[in-house]
């Protein structure tokens, strides 16, 4: 593949949580074609010093679904 992959620093416990459970459901969707789902995820850093991102979207299958960031 050759790209860039996890450039966003992640907190371990949204891993464990959140996210994987976006994760399992997104496994579990029974509509899939083949079986496979494409999703994007973009995060957006309120200036060029943050080291953290303040917002994030996520694109499924053509449609957005924006968040916020709640830092730790």
């Amino acid at each position: 593949w050759g790209g860039r992959a996890n450039l966003v620093p992640q907190d371990a416990n949204f891993n464990r949580g959140n996210w994987v459970q976006l994760e399992n459901k997104m496994a579990k969707c029974g509509s899939l074609p083949s079986g496979w789902l494409r999703y994007a995820i973009g995060a957006n850093s309120p200036n060029s010093t943050a080291l953290v991102p303040n917002n994030m979207t996520i694109l499924i299958h053509g449609e957005y679904w924006p968040w916020s960031v709640t830092p730790a």
